[in-house]
């Protein structure tokens, strides 16, 4: 989902009369390797002024940096953060402050739900 929001008084600063908000929700493709929506759709190139929410299901180390993570996950997690990391995005997330906790004993909390922004709106999150 996509939505373009404008404004006359504009948002953020005076120079932000608009801005695109990203939400999707990405599960298991074809294999364990891919994700059901590409990074690139995710990701778009554009110009400036994109927020970008994510439930991914993904695990990397950027969100949680003293996990371990199988092999599987970081080839399915590893380009996601390239092309955010190419395209100039930034990740809002605080690491391992978990997004999804889970109640089991087998089960891991994580950090899957991610939010990215452009570099031009990242100031203006601080959460």
């Amino acid at each position: 989902m996509a939505l373009d929001l404008f404004t006359p008084d504009a948002f953020f600063d005076h120079s932000r009369i608009g801005f695109m908000f990203v939400n999707s929700y990405s599960t298991k493709g074809r294999s364990n390797k891919t994700r059901s929506v590409p990074a690139d759709l995710i990701f778009p190139v554009l110009p400036d002024s994109l927020l970008t929410l994510r439930d991914v299901n993904i695990h990397h180390p950027t969100t949680d940096p003293i996990q371990s993570f199988k092999e599987d996950e970081l080839a399915t997690s590893i380009p996601c953060f390239d092309r955010a990391t190419e395209l100039g995005y930034c990740l809002l997330n605080t690491p391992r402050v978990y997004t999804q906790v889970s109640m089991s004993l087998i089960g891991r909390s994580g950090v899957i739900d991610l939010a990215f922004a452009c570099r031009l709106l990242a100031p203006y999150f601080s959460e």
